[in-house]
């Protein structure tokens, strides 16, 4: 079937892939969207509502308003080159670049106005943050690595609401086991700051879990998912649920713990509903899409966006954009 290729070598190149006309939706109601560009490397996405959403990439940031993309004017920050997007609410934003220390904030004054951007200037540790995430209106999370270098958790705690500045970086290195070909793909913090980071070893993906002072080895099968499940005794075990699939899975969302989405190379996308893994149908009459995904992110299980390489699918039940 079509949406079966990111399993199997396509015979064209993605860049002989036909146009398909934009707004065009699959039959999981998966829809094209139009971009400005489609040279557009989008690398993160952020979904507000779905009349509401922001994207950057390396040529920038674009904002979606229900209707199309339009790309998003920062004459004073750059936005080009993000690849992380947090939101701590409706109005605040923040951008992260992993090759630079650089991280961005833009706030507004309502949702769906623009965004005013600024850039931090009181975060002066020497390693980028890849990925920032959010506790609450007042924290921030990040993870922060050189390559080859030890891993740090970074936490910033934001001034009160009616008190303007920027927030106050404290680091903490990581007693994690692993070595210089770790790569971190993923990561996240619960309430409980229990801390969740996601990677590979050279071409074995792995998932690793501390808890400011705990790691476990790493594991190493690939094409696996993996998924921990806590007792009420406390008690912690994992068990893998394979995907089926050759492709790289490089980025997950879920809603909750019956709907979760991953993306990743050629167009692949897949859900897990509690019980299983399935393929997610994207194409277009009979056309498949070979576009890498890098980044997913919903609002809502009726909400979420798929980004990647020229190109942005809208999930939206009804199959609208």
């Amino acid at each position: 079937s079509p949406d079966a290729a990111p399993d199997a070598a396509p015979d064209a190149a993605p860049d002989a892939e036909p146009p398909i006309e934009a707004g065009a939706c699959s039959a999981d109601h998966w829809c094209r969207t139009p971009l400005p560009s489609q040279d557009l490397e989008l690398r993160a996405v952020w979904s507000f509502s779905t009349d509401d959403a922001i994207a950057v990439g390396t040529a920038g940031a674009i904002q979606w308003n229900g209707t199309s993309w339009s790309v998003v004017s920062s004459p004073e920050v750059s936005l080009e080159g993000l690849t992380g997007l947090w939101a701590t609410g409706p109005n605040d934003i923040w951008g992260t670049e992993e090759s630079s220390t650089r991280i961005v904030h833009g706030s507004r004054t309502a949702p769906g106005a623009p965004f005013q951007w600024k850039e931090l200037t009181g975060y002066s540790f020497p390693f980028p943050v890849s990925f920032l995430r959010s506790t609450g209106p007042r924290d921030l999370w990040g993870l922060a690595r050189w390559p080859s270098s030890s891993v740090y958790l970074v936490h910033g705690v934001l001034p009160d609401a009616d008190e303007p500045g920027e927030p106050v970086w404290t680091t903490t290195a990581l007693p994690l086991s692993i070595g210089w070909d770790f790569t971190v793909n993923g990561f996240a913090i619960t309430e409980n700051r229990e801390v969740w980071i996601g990677g590979h070893v050279e071409s074995w993906w792995c998932w690793v879990i501390s808890n400011l002072g705990y790691a476990s080895e790493p594991i190493t099968k690939p094409t696996v998912n993996y998924r921990r499940k806590t007792g009420g005794n406390g008690s912690a075990a994992w068990s893998s649920v394979p995907n089926n699939s050759s492709a790289n899975a490089v980025a997950v969302w879920g809603s909750g713990k019956d709907d979760v989405w991953t993306v990743g190379t050629s167009g692949a996308i897949r859900r897990w509903n509690g019980t299983n893994w399935s393929t997610s149908r994207i194409s277009v009459n009979g056309m498949p899409l070979f576009k890498d995904l890098a980044a997913i992110h919903g609002s809502s299980a009726n909400d979420i966006w798929a980004v990647g390489n020229g190109i942005a699918l809208h999930r939206a039940i009804g199959g609208a954009p």
